[in-house]
């Protein structure tokens, strides 16, 4: 409900203070603009938004900045109602926009237009991050990532990538880490880590099965974070489920849809990092770019123990980050913050690709589908077809036939292509060999090396021409 009353001319005409805090009960227009100072109405949901980037309804709007009485019209009439005060004065009013940005880097409040000629307001707000300074390394944190990737560029790696992603909110990585070991090896360690020094404000844990099963629909939750932690991923066979991953990890802007909101485009900054207890969480291929695969030395109990992780280690290094549970002091989560935001890496200095870690290869093997696994079994095996770098496939529908299944021409290719190897050309002919069922099935010819031969074929399978 609205409450006018009229002011002297000289109230309109009021000096502003600097601080809304010092603001007296009764606000002329230029005392407005400064109590709504960073608050902007969003036309289309009809919400407030302001400095802190805080949203609000009329009702809660109302409040929050009530208490006031606000100078209105150009003959000194006056109201009670912030939200009125703020976007129906016939003084002034507050920017109206027609949308949200979430565009971190740039200042709170700047305003994009699109091609449409629409306004969209930034609503990024720096955290204030509290970090210690000491004239070394975090020893305790820098020891514990050793005991779990002994390899050091591997190390490296992964601390350029959490770095970067601490130094340059907003810069979207489009790869992300991966790490597996036993259980109870400290991952924590990672989640308070960043959880501290992206702010909590930016960060989320999505849950392996929220992404398996509706991740992909209803992703509101992606909006306006930086930093996202999955933890006990396992996609087995599922190749959705790593198709869905991909855009989430590469994307600057997807669509976006809550439940019971429509879809709209919106704005995904935010970087990933996965846990697995499991080898083959995650499948990769030979020409894949977007997981960097850390396998840690620590894959049992026995490897632990090897190492003297045992519970007076680990009370050591929660206590000395000091968090919720250890204390709240937070000191060695302010180390550790204040030596990645000072880390000697340059904006974009992380590689556009997944890099190369000690672990690909294994990766590669234990990334193999049922498919894969039966070609290398019978090249391994130097079966008929399988011999000197050459594969046919008329002799891998031989196996697979034998197996009582049956594979499409271009899911062989892809199997194939995985494992490392190029097509060559249709062969000239068929083999008995290769395909008793049907000798006379001119299957493709493919091999290790782009250089090979159609012709060498047949020799490296010891055939009779």
């Amino acid at each position: 409900m609205r409450n006018n009353i009229t002011l002297p001319t000289l109230l309109v005409n009021a000096v502003a203070f600097s601080n809304p805090d010092c603001l007296g009960a009764i606000l002329s227009e230029a005392e407005c603009k400064i109590y709504f100072k960073g608050c902007f109405l969003i036309k289309p949901s009809n919400r407030i938004i302001d400095s802190r980037g805080v949203i609000y309804t009329p009702e809660a709007f109302n409040s929050s900045y009530g208490g006031k009485l606000f100078v209105v019209t150009p003959d000194g009439k006056t109201t009670t109602v912030p939200w009125d005060a703020a976007t129906k004065s016939l003084l002034w009013t507050i920017p109206k926009v027609d949308g949200v940005r979430f565009l971190p880097g740039r200042p709170f409040g700047e305003i994009t237009i699109d091609s449409l000629g629409r306004e969209f307001v930034n609503t990024w707000v720096p955290p204030k991050i509290a970090t210690l300074q000491i004239n070394e390394e975090p020893d305790l944190f820098l020891r514990h990532l050793e005991l779990l990737l002994p390899v050091r560029g591997d190390r490296v790696a992964l601390i350029e990538y959490m770095a970067h992603a601490v130094k340059y909110p907003g810069y979207k990585i489009p790869w992300a880490p991966l790490i597996q070991s036993a259980e109870g090896v400290g991952k924590n360690v990672f989640k308070l880590i960043m959880r501290y020094a992206i702010s909590s404000h930016y960060f989320y844990e999505p849950k392996a099965k929220q992404l398996n099963d509706s991740g992909a629909k209803f992703n509101g939750w992606m909006e306006n974070k930086l930093f996202f932690i999955c933890d006990e991923i396992k996609t087995d066979e599922n190749r959705d489920m790593v198709e869905t991953l991909k855009p989430f990890i590469t994307e600057t802007q997807l669509e976006i849809e809550g439940k019971g909101s429509n879809q709209r485009m919106g704005d995904t900054p935010g970087n990933w990092m996965f846990f697995s207890n499991h080898k083959n969480a995650i499948p990769i291929h030979k020409n894949g770019r977007r997981f960097a695969v850390f396998y840690s030395a620590i894959q049992s109990e026995a490897d632990l123990n090897a190492r003297s992780m045992d519970k007076a280690y680990f009370d050591t290094l929660y206590n000395w980050l000091g968090g919720d549970q250890n204390g709240n002091h937070k000191i060695g989560l302010m180390i550790v913050a204040d030596w990645l935001l000072n880390y000697p890496i340059e904006r974009g200095g992380v590689p556009t690709r997944a890099p190369v870690t000690s672990s690909r290869e294994d990766a590669l093997i234990e990334s193999r589908g049922w498919l894969e696994v039966l070609i290398m079994d019978a090249v391994e095996s130097q079966l008929n077809g399988f011999r000197g770098g050459y594969i046919n496939t008329a002799a891998i529908g031989r196996i697979v036939a034998a197996e009582r299944k049956s594979v499409q021409p271009a899911t062989m290719g892809g199997a194939l292509r995985n494992l490392g190897y190029v097509r060559i050309g249709q062969a000239g002919r068929g083999w008995h060999q290769d395909d008793p069922s049907n000798p006379n099935r001119r299957g493709w010819i493919w091999h290790t090396s782009t250089n090979a031969s159609l012709t060498g074929y047949a020799s490296a399978q010891s055939y009779a021409q």
